[in-house]
């Protein structure tokens, strides 16, 4: 228990020295979200009433930040992984092709379930199903939940494809995480607490 807290304690001393090292990543992504929730106070996506909200929730000046501010989360990861695994802003900068191949695939896995949770009614109309209340909220809990089971498995793939190594894809991650899945997988739900409560 105490090596658990001392690894979760260390993710976010690591998430410091990458923003100190990143600022400008940080200080951009920072001020799309900024924006953005500026924009979402003036829809009412914040109102009591349900049906502004769900309207405020798709306004095209809402979702014109929304995609920018998560592809900018992609990449403040890319460049932090980078960063703590090279232990120098510089090279972490200096990105060889390799890497933006490789870790195109991760930001891929990354999309498809946004995509599924962001536009879950109207694909479910798409393909002809009731786009009611349960069957979205059921689409949104089974790619959300899905990807967050599944991201301890391909840390290894994360790393490596960001670092431009084809050390680990994401079968043989999932393989040489085995039985440490039943410390990551608790580990990453501890750490987002903060920033999810």
């Amino acid at each position: 228990m105490k090596r658990f807290f001392a690894n979760w304690a260390g993710g976010f001393v690591d998430g410091t020295k990458a923003m100190r090292a990143l600022p400008w990543l940080v200080a951009g992504m920072i001020a799309i979200e900024l924006v953005q929730h500026v924009i979402e106070v003036r829809t009412g996506f914040f109102s009591t009433d349900p049906a502004v909200r769900k309207a405020a929730s798709m306004a095209p000046e809402r979702m014109a930040l929304g995609w920018p501010k998560m592809f900018a989360t992609w990449g403040l990861a890319f460049f932090a992984v980078r960063f703590l695994v090279l232990g120098d802003a510089g090279a972490a900068l200096r990105v060889p092709a390799l890497a933006w191949r490789r870790y195109a695939g991760v930001v891929l896995f990354q999309l498809v379930p946004a995509l599924a949770i962001i536009h879950a009614e109207p694909i479910l109309a798409a393909l002809g199903a009731a786009p009611g209340a349960q069957p979205v909220m059921g689409v949104r809990l089974v790619f959300g939940l899905g990807q967050q089971l599944l991201e301890p498995l391909l840390l290894l793939w994360f790393v490596n494809a960001a670092i431009g190594t084809t050390g680990f894809g994401p079968i043989a991650s999932a393989h040489a995480t085995g039985w440490w899945y039943c410390a990551v997988l608790p580990m990453v739900f501890v750490t987002r607490l903060p920033f999810n409560a």
